[in-house]
């Protein structure tokens, strides 16, 4: 099968979505299938080399920032859109600066969502004929709902134009004679209800519109999919459920696994308690409002208080506690609050911040954490972070939203607490501080779990299944079917 996969990089941040869907390629290629990246916005970024077939760059940053901006951008002769779409260049604009807030992204978002009525049509007709002409995929995959006004126009232009590759048996996989077009839904459900309102409801109404157009969508867990049938207003039967999948093996340490054939009732183990050690509490995600790490910092402040009978001293009467932050800042003002915060409480001695990390240092950060904490304020969709630190063998507490719930409650790695309680958070820490070897086995647990369920090759299984569902229906239906 040939497949494209239309990926949106995002500069110089790491993206929980590339990370997904390159994963997902390297599978899908291991697995016998050609896949083509196509890159939009900025090159993609990931922990690892890319190691896949790479498209020309479309809708260059910059590019798709002036076309949107000024009408006379299309009169720039096409050698100087080049040059502003070069990846060196892309990527020196990126590290210096990149807007991620959605209440000043609302007239590029509707830009870009309106498709062959915008002023990006150029551009995506552009995209659509280098498809048709240098590359004839069985299957388009878009990355996100962000990018569904590239449907329509990749569906006119691509019937008929599709080599049909073959699948099992020797049968191809096109529906009709035409690609296929699916779209994976990643969480853009929180990006769109932050725009102000006018730009909100019209990208909703492109959304819905350009839906029509996509054969399949995919969302990343079961508890997503009433919530996105009811903003595309697509059926829910036509959202497929395929789980994200890790490779585990960067992140695995020398901690004893649970089987997976084992009981899943941790609460029995024996207890071997050492009052005099430390207890590492883990955070590693954006440094972002939404992720709630103000919520953890008064979690470990009530911690601290209670423990030090209120005079501020961490750890008289239990485990030391530390806690230690990770990520890249994305507000700025937020991380200044929470220093703010910190000082106020006076933790200074017991937090410490290190940053954005590469690979290796993730791992070294998720091996000498005892407990990961991820107190977000908005459904998750993918949750890599959680599974990262599952995969090292770190038991989880998270917010009750999104996927979390289902991920932690399938893994047996963790557990979920109500959002915005840093009372709940705390009490949950305390008894994983008092009960350190359940905690640690509960880690295991979902290390084993993960190793096992939430792989590469399952999911671009899954997917490649997915894709003959809906192959067979369009079949079926006829040539013309939408």
């Amino acid at each position: 099968m040939r497949i494209a996969y239309i990926a949106a990089g995002a500069g110089g941040l790491y993206c929980g979505a590339c990370a997904r869907d390159l994963a997902l390629l390297r599978a899908l290629r291991a697995a016998g299938h050609e896949v083509l990246v196509v890159p939009l916005y900025t090159p993609l970024r990931a922990d690892a080399p890319v190691g896949l077939p790479m498209s020309p760059l479309f809708f260059g940053g910059i590019s798709t920032y002036l076309r949107q901006a000024s009408k006379w951008f299309g009169y720039l002769p096409g050698v100087g859109r080049k040059l502003l779409d070069h990846p060196g260049l892309l990527r020196l604009v990126s590290r210096r600066a990149i807007q991620t807030d959605p209440r000043a992204l609302g007239p590029l978002t509707v830009s870009m969502l309106s498709g062959a009525a915008g002023p990006q049509a150029r551009e995506a007709q552009r995209l659509a004929d280098f498809l048709a002409q240098d590359f004839r995929p069985d299957v388009v995959h878009i990355t996100n709902s962000l990018l569904i006004a590239l449907a329509p126009i990749l569906r006119e232009r691509l019937t008929g134009s599709s080599t049909g590759g073959a699948g099992g048996g020797g049968e191809a996989y096109s529906g009709g004679g035409r690609a296929l077009i699916f779209c994976t839904l990643q969480g853009e459900e929180s990006f769109l209800a932050a725009l102000p309102e006018a730009y909100r409801q019209q990208a909703v109404a492109w959304c819905r519109q350009h839906a029509a157009a996509v054969d399949g969508f995919i969302a990343c867990a079961q508890e997503r999919v009433a919530p996105l049938a009811e903003l595309l207003r697509v059926a829910p039967e036509r959202i497929s459920v395929v789980l994200s999948g890790l490779d585990a093996a960067p992140y695995q340490s020398d901690r004893e696994p649970i089987p997976p054939g084992e009981p899943r009732n941790v609460t029995a183990i024996p207890q071997t308690e050492d009052q005099s050690a430390e207890i590492t509490i883990g955070y590693l995600s954006p440094i972002r409002r939404v992720k709630g790490l103000d919520v953890l910092l008064e979690a470990v402040h009530r911690l601290v208080a209670e423990d030090a009978g209120g005079d501020g001293e961490a750890g008289r009467k239990g485990r030391r506690i530390r806690l230690a932050i990770a990520g890249q800042i994305l507000e700025p003002d937020y991380e200044k609050e929470l220093r703010q915060t910190i000082r106020r409480y006076g933790l200074e001695k017991i937090v410490t911040w290190r940053g954005e990390l590469s690979l290796a240092e993730k791992v070294t950060f998720l091996h000498g954490c005892d407990v990961f904490v991820l107190p977000t304020r908005q459904a998750e969709s993918r949750a890599m972070a959680v599974m990262e630190a599952l995969a090292a063998g770190v038991p989880v507490i998270a917010s009750g939203l999104g996927i979390l719930p289902e991920l932690l409650t399938d893994t047996g790695g963790g557990i979920t607490v109500p959002p915005e309680d840093p009372a709940g958070l705390a009490a949950a820490l305390t008894a994983w501080r008092d009960h350190p070897a359940q905690a640690a086995a509960i880690g295991r647990q979902g290390a084993a779990a993960l190793a096992t369920r939430y792989t590469p090759p399952r999911m671009a299984a899954a997917t490649l299944a997915v894709y003959q569902q809906v192959w067979q229906r369009v079949l079926a239906s006829g040539p013309q079917s939408r």
